[in-house]
């Protein structure tokens, strides 16, 4: 594991060094030991950040444009909302909507014992493969990732023992909403749009640049 002083982090990510706290405490970044940072978790989340100027879209509109790009029926925006969201659609790229649906979900990184994999697995709501992402998707065997209510985290933590220090056998994301999952599991079994967002921030670039371009063919489809 490569490490980062929060110091670094900070200026890396153009925040203050009590923002990487924050974000190391919430998870969005993995803290090891008092002033160390998994390196990696930085990167990732400077690179879903990174780009743009732009406000991100809130959380029902960031899953609204999940959801039409994945064609899913939209009910919870009003038409003349939808209208507005579907005409950005047409007229966006690929790293700029990754970039915009990011407070779709809060990112917590955690690490697990291998033995608990399968059974975290379901319980968390993970996007659905294809053949295009079958040997790119974390469920592959690096780790376990998907989307969970906030408010039953805390019980998630407790159950399986899950460290903020990096010390376990796999690595566990868990993507926090308030947004009905329900919602987000039908989103999860349309295809591969909302696996590709999921792979847009990661550091692989064959991961990366997989899927990008399946969100750039999801946007000039949609468009």
């Amino acid at each position: 594991m490569a490490l980062m002083a929060m110091d670094v982090a900070a200026e890396r990510l153009s925040v203050s060094v009590r923002q990487v706290q924050r974000l190391a405490k919430a998870g969005a970044i993995v803290a090891v030991g008092a002033n160390l940072l998994d390196a990696e978790s930085v990167h990732r989340f400077g690179r879903q950040r990174a780009g743009h100027r732009q406000r991100a879209w809130a959380e029902d509109t960031a899953w609204a444009a999940i959801g039409l790009l994945a064609g899913v029926r939209v009910e919870w925006l009003g038409q003349a909302q939808r209208s507005r969201l579907k005409g950005r659609l047409r007229d966006i790229g690929a790293d700029e909507f990754v970039s915009a649906v990011r407070n779709r979900a809060t990112v917590h990184h955690f690490a697990a014992h291998r033995a608990a994999a399968t059974r975290l697995g379901q319980r968390l709501v993970t996007a659905s493969t294809s053949p295009l992402f079958d040997d790119l998707t974390p469920a592959s065997g690096a780790g376990v990732e998907g989307y969970l209510a906030t408010d039953d985290l805390d019980g998630l933590i407790d159950e399986f023992a899950l460290a903020t220090d990096g010390v376990g056998d796999i690595d566990v994301t868990v993507c926090t909403t308030s947004f009905d999952l329900g919602i987000i599991e039908t989103i999860a079994g349309a295809g591969e749009t909302l696996a590709a967002i999921d792979l847009a921030t990661s550091l692989d670039p064959r991961e990366h640049t997989a899927a990008l371009d399946a969100l750039t063919r999801r946007l000039k489809a949609f468009a």
